[in-house]
């Protein structure tokens, strides 16, 4: 007579088959916002791919595009500032965050 340990490392046949979220959600409508301006967005860096990787995986599960490079949106839509303006009060940043630390 042969038995099954309790904690065996055999999976029953049902969790054997996964299923695929992504397949019953139907893909979404492009965004409709049209992006006018400056926008100014941090490059985040990566390890292994980890952030290419959660991207994706986002996107399949949520039925959505897959953004071209993992990023944080600092500001977008400056309508306001023409680009040497921005480049200018962008390149102001480090001295203003010199000058706010002397502060602190």
């Amino acid at each position: 007579m042969s038995s099954t340990p309790a904690h065996s490392s055999k999976a029953p046949e049902e969790s054997k088959t996964q299923v695929d979220i992504s397949a019953q959600r139907p893909q979404r409508d492009k965004l409709q916002w049209e992006f006018s301006g400056l926008t100014i967005w941090v490059e985040l860096e990566e390890f292994g791919n980890d952030i290419t990787k959660a991207i994706q995986g986002m996107a399949e599960i949520h039925g959505t595009e897959v953004i071209p490079q993992g990023h944080m949106t600092a500001i977008y839509g400056m309508d306001h500032l023409c680009v040497e303006e921005a480049k200018k009060r962008l390149r102001s940043v480090p001295e203003k965050n010199q000058s706010l630390a002397k502060i602190q």
